[in-house]
């Protein structure tokens, strides 16, 4: 039984093209992994703002349909207060480890930052 491999026309261009289309493909992959991302960020952020029940609502309402605008929208209108969520979170989470390792390692409380 022979295998029949497929040709590869090298002419014209055709790798080339192939190249590019990977590429392309290739980036457009990594922008909806981005774009998952963001959405999930977003998301994640808005449910563990302290906002009120039906601004959340509201937010939920604008994203759910339209997810790039509301995404967008509130990227900018709620975007230093996402940052300043992250950076809180992860200092308190700091501190619990530090503290942790110190009871842990017999030492004590933490009593600096």
């Amino acid at each position: 039984m022979k295998l029949e491999y497929l040709p590869i026309d090298t002419g014209n261009g055709v790798i080339w093209n192939r190249l590019f289309d990977t590429s392309w493909a290739m980036l457009w992959f990594f922008l909806f992994a981005a774009w998952i991302w963001l959405t999930i960020s977003v998301v994640s952020d808005l449910f563990g703002s302290k906002s009120s029940g039906p601004a959340k609502a509201g937010w939920v309402i604008l994203i759910l349909p339209f997810p790039f605008l509301g995404v967008l929208i509130y990227l900018l209108v709620n975007g230093d207060s996402m940052h300043e969520r992250a950076v809180a979170d992860l200092t308190s989470m700091g501190k619990a480890q530090r503290d942790y390792i110190r009871e842990a390692a017999g030492t004590g409380p933490s009593t600096s930052n």
